[in-house]
């Protein structure tokens, strides 16, 4: 081993000392971290079972130090302060939350895929689905949503429900997955006009309780 490789290892070690650092005041959690980091310059971090995200006043999931890559069990990061969900794991074998995330704009850096249930609800600044997993093994729930006009950039595969109620400005459903396996709730959504784009792989019913602006 050369000089060189000494000090680069002793780099290493200081970085994800940092990294420990931030996953034991911020997480609860088992953590793995790589002993390396990938082509991003950034360390990445799997957990074989749940993850929750205990920071108070973090505005990210990672503040750049390293980015989540499999959580085997759920991973929950909900009633944070969060602006953004870059970091978080790639891909989540159970359940992904980040309701009532307040100051959530969009999506962007949200897994690729989540086994289970995916739920955004409640996120008020939240204007648009751009980002979320491609596809969502259990239900996709982003009601109370009040800001999203339409479902583009959302999911293409819903296993099970999509409920999109109280998404007051919520005008079409343009962007719809191209299948949902059960039902779409709808209820409340006082600005939608139309119901053109319901997906043709639609097994269940559709709920449009007081949707006052369908024709």
């Amino acid at each position: 081993m050369s000089i060189f490789d000494d000090e680069e290892d002793k780099l290493n070690e200081v970085d994800r000392g940092v990294i420990e650092k931030f996953l034991r005041s911020n997480y609860l959690a088992e953590w793995e971290i790589s002993s390396v980091p990938n082509e991003d310059g950034l360390y990445e971090v799997s957990c074989p079972g749940r993850v929750v995200f205990l920071g108070s006043y973090p505005t990210s999931l990672t503040n750049g130090l390293f980015t989540w890559t499999r959580v085997g069990g759920d991973f929950c990061c909900s009633n944070k302060p969060l602006i953004s969900l870059k970091g978080a794991p790639k891909y989540v074998g159970g359940m992904f939350w980040c309701s009532s995330c307040k100051a959530l704009t969009t999506l962007e850096g949200a897994p690729e895929e989540v086994k289970e249930d995916f739920t955004c609800d409640n996120c008020d600044s939240l204007v648009s689905l751009k980002g979320a997993p491609k596809k969502v093994g259990g239900n996709f729930d982003c009601s109370y949503c009040w800001g999203i006009t339409s479902l583009e950039g959302g999911p293409e595969q819903v296993g099970s429900s999509m409920n999109l109620s109280w998404c007051k400005s919520l005008k079409t459903l343009d962007g719809a997955p191209k299948e949902i396996r059960r039902a779409i709730n709808c209820s409340y959504c006082k600005s939608l006009t139309s119901l053109d784009a319901i997906p043709s792989k639609l097994r269940g019913n559709v709920n449009t309780l007081n949707c006052t602006s369908l024709i």
